[in-house]
C-alpha cells in the first residue's frame, strides 16, 4: 500500500516539496516532444574552483510509459543505488517540487517541477551542483535540443563554481547507437557492475595531449 503525501515547506527558499511514497508502481511518459539528458563534466570537477559541464542527450522515435518501481527493480543488480529522474515542464502556477519516490530496489525518485523552480533551484545557496547532479537524469518536457542548450547556457550555480557553457546544439551531443552498443558491451564484459565500470574508466586520467 502506498504511504500518504509527506508536504514540506521550506521557508527560507519559499518553495512547497510534496513527496509520495511508492511501494508498487508509479509510471511517468516520455514523450516524442520531450529530451532526456544528462550534464556531464568535461573533465574532473573540482570543488572551489571552476568548472565546465557539457551534455548528452535520448531522443526517442516514440512515447513509452516508464514506471520508477521497475527502474528501481533493474538499477539494482548492477549497482546503481541511487537514481533522481527531474521533469523540467512548463506545467503549473506555483513554485512546488512533486516527488515520488521508490526505496524498494534502488532508489529512484521522479521530481516534477516547473522551468522557473528548476533555475531557481540552481541558484540556491549551499546547493552543492556537483553533489546534485551525481545522480540526475533530466527530461525537458516539450524541448528540443536546442531548447535545453538554452535552458543552462550562460547560467552558473555559483556555489559550486560549476559554468554551464553547452557549446553548438547538435548530433555529437545525442546518444548514438554506437554510444549505446558500447556502454552494453561494457556492461557485460564487466558483470553489469556500474561501479567497477566506473572506476576502470580512465576518463578523469586522461589529457589533452594523449588525444592529439
Amino acid at each position: 500500500m502506498n504511504m500518504p503525501y509527506d508536504i514540506h515547506y521550506n521557508k527560507e527558499r519559499d518553495i512547497s516539496i510534496k513527496t509520495k511514497f511508492i511501494q508498487n508502481e508509479f509510471k511517468f511518459r516520455f514523450n516524442l516532444s520531450d529530451t532526456m539528458f544528462i550534464l556531464t563534466p568535461k573533465n574532473k570537477l573540482f570543488k572551489g574552483r571552476d568548472n565546465e559541464v557539457a551534455i548528452k542527450m535520448v531522443i526517442i522515435k516514440e512515447s513509452k510509459d516508464i514506471d520508477i518501481v521497475e527502474v528501481s527493480k533493474f538499477l539494482f543488480p548492477i549497482n546503481i543505488c541511487k537514481l533522481n529522474i527531474i521533469s523540467i515542464n512548463d506545467n503549473g502556477e506555483f513554485d512546488e517540487i512533486n516527488v515520488f519516490l521508490t526505496t524498494k530496489y534502488s532508489e529512484v525518485s521522479y521530481v516534477d517541477m516547473r522551468q522557473e523552480t528548476f533555475v531557481k533551484v540552481l541558484s540556491w545557496k549551499n546547493l552543492d551542483f556537483i553533489d546534485y547532479n551525481r545522480h540526475n537524469l533530466y527530461i525537458l518536457r516539450s524541448g528540443k535540443p536546442i531548447d535545453v542548450k538554452n535552458l543552462f547556457d550562460g547560467r552558473k550555480a555559483e556555489e559550486s563554481f560549476v559554468n554551464f557553457r553547452l557549446g553548438e546544439s547538435g548530433k555529437p551531443h545525442l546518444l548514438s547507437t554506437s554510444d549505446f552498443k558500447l556502454s552494453c558491451y561494457l556492461m557485460a564484459m564487466f558483470r553489469q557492475d556500474f561501479h567497477l565500470m566506473d572506476y576502470l574508466n580512465a576518463f578523469d586520467k586522461i589529457n589533452q595531449d594523449y588525444l592529439k
